[in-house]
């Protein structure tokens, strides 16, 4: 990945409910679980992925909303429901990043889940203040060791991709 970091939001669909398919999927409205608020990115795009399936297909797309835990809420929910097809979970990089953060889950990111598609990569930026000394992120990180403390910073939630601007105070 070099030095950028790219968040790769993931369509998910049940393990099983590709079977679904052959009997003349889908035959009634899919549910499309987001687990973060609406008006956010990832709400935003899936809300997009399902008016074009609901146009596609001619069969609704719900966009449900449960945010929570780091978007984990989702994903617990999508993983209980049945692997029909229609419950699907609209991924984003912070359920990859919850297995090694959070010690029970409730759910199994590689067994209760098979991909779909990737809908899109969203790069993540570093940014501070133009009169913070520091010019690179090793400069940052020896100015951090230099001045602990001095130094704040923003993210988007315990075990999540930072996609806020690091914010320094002085």
């Amino acid at each position: 990945m070099g030095s950028r970091q790219r968040w790769v939001v993931l369509l998910v669909l049940l393990v099983g409910g590709v079977g679904a398919q052959a009997q003349g999927y889908p035959a009634k409205p899919v549910r499309i679980l987001v687990g973060f608020a609406p008006g956010g990115g990832t709400d935003i795009m899936a809300r997009a992925v399902g008016a074009k399936m609901t146009e596609s297909v001619k069969q609704q797309f719900v966009i449900e909303n449960r945010p929570g835990a780091n978007a984990n809420l989702a994903a617990k929910l999508a993983a209980e429901a049945p692997a029909d097809g229609y419950t699907i979970l609209f991924m984003s990089v912070a359920h990859i990043m919850s297995k090694p953060v959070y010690r029970n889950l409730g759910y199994d990111i590689e067994r209760d889940f098979a991909p779909i598609t990737v809908v899109s990569e969203v790069s993540n930026v570093l940014a501070a203040h133009p009169s913070l000394p520091a010019r690179s992120v090793k400069e940052l990180i020896a100015l951090a060791k230099a001045k602990p403390g001095a130094l704040t910073y923003a993210t988007s939630g315990v075990g999540s991709p930072s996609t806020s601007p690091a914010r320094c105070s002085r």
